[in-house]
């Protein structure tokens, strides 16, 4: 069972914003100079992050990805919480599709997750090393 260990402080989401920033949109920054082009989710697009999964393919590899502490980062209203996961259950995708900007990651932040309502219920996925893998053949976004 999941259990919301507590709320994170505002110190805590602004320093996890800015890590965030530093792992799943250096290419952004990169091809840029900026690290943030609205809403920090916004760097699901093909040109920002070289392979990313979305829809069913992305709330399936959320249920599979592995994560002892879960990060929830609400970009819209500078509000977060810390979950335990060591039992290997993570909340439900689903239960933070009507809060607007949601970032989830781990706190090795090997991977990411974001949903939300104006962003069309999209639920977008990607690992750290997809987002400048040059070597790869595939290109963008994966459904």
């Amino acid at each position: 069972m999941t259990v919301l260990s507590r709320e994170l402080t505002h110190k805590e989401i602004v320093s996890a914003q800015q890590h965030w920033r530093s792992v799943f949109a250096r290419r952004l920054h990169r091809l840029t100079g900026r690290w943030v082009r609205g809403l920090d989710r916004e760097v699901f697009r093909p040109r920002y992050v070289f392979k990313y999964l979305t829809g069913a393919a992305a709330e399936m590899e959320y249920r599979n990805a592995k994560a002892h502490n879960l990060l929830v980062i609400d970009e819209q209203e500078q509000q977060g919480e810390l979950y335990d996961c060591r039992d290997g259950d993570k909340p439900l995708i689903t239960d933070f599709a009507e809060r607007r900007g949601v970032l989830i990651v781990p706190d090795d932040f090997s991977w990411t997750a974001t949903t939300g309502p104006d962003y069309g219920d999209r639920v977008c996925f990607t690992y750290e090393e997809w987002v400048d893998d040059a070597d790869s053949s595939e290109n963008g976004r994966t459904t």
